[in-house]
């Protein structure tokens, strides 16, 4: 073979070879292009079906709350959605307010106890709630609750409740009042082991009268 021939057949083989790698970055390149947006598009999906879920069990709940204080109940609100509704509440939510009512029906009116509604905040109830920002981030959902009083909604929301997931389903896992992100607000969970701390501390100096 002569040494033209053999480049030529050398030439052709790496022509070849790079047809061949350039085909298949070509094609690697068009899957992508084909399936990146479809990812894309179902991870928002997947973000606004969440968003959406978390604001509809928020919003249900605050209806059902606020007609709830319509009827001529024997308890009080927190009280009725305790036993009526326990599912949606977090274990830590549970558990902290009925601490907090078992205290506060042996103590009396002189226990240190919620300033206010543990679900609306201490301003009481709004003709009706709306809801504002949503907000997603590691498996948690806060909406921010805002109240209608004779047709006007509070600037700042009143009540930001805190979700997470348990058993596929949305929980009350903490209030903020107003939000979250605000450095003054203060939140329920913190304010019951507050409680806790303070009736503790009032019990043992009654104790040792």
């Amino acid at each position: 073979m002569s040494l033209k021939l053999r480049h030529a057949n050398q030439s052709a083989r790496q022509k070849g070879y790079f047809v061949k790698r350039f085909t298949i970055k070509k094609w690697m390149g068009f899957c992508f292009c084909l399936v990146f947006p479809i990812l894309a598009c179902a991870e928002t999906k997947q973000h606004l079906s969440t968003t959406q879920s978390c604001r509809e069990f928020v919003g249900n709940f605050y209806i059902w709350y606020s007609n709830m204080a319509l009827q001529h109940n024997r308890l009080t609100q927190p009280e009725v959605a305790l036993k009526r509704k326990p599912q949606l509440f977090s274990a830590a939510v549970l558990q902290g307010l009925r601490e907090e009512a078992k205290a506060q029906e042996k103590a009396g009116p002189n226990l240190v106890s919620l300033d206010g509604d543990p679900f609306i905040g201490g301003d009481g109830r709004a003709d009706r709630y709306v809801l504002k920002r949503t907000t997603i981030k590691d498996g948690k959902c806060w909406v921010e609750v805002h109240g209608v009083r004779q047709g006007t909604v509070s600037e700042a929301p009143e009540v930001t409740p805190e979700l997470t997931v348990r058993d596929g389903q949305w929980v009350f896992a903490n209030f903020y009042f107003p939000n979250a992100s605000n450095p003054r607000a203060f939140n329920l969970l913190d304010q019951l082991k507050t409680n806790r701390e303070l009736q503790r501390k009032y019990q043992t100096k009654a104790d040792r009268k």
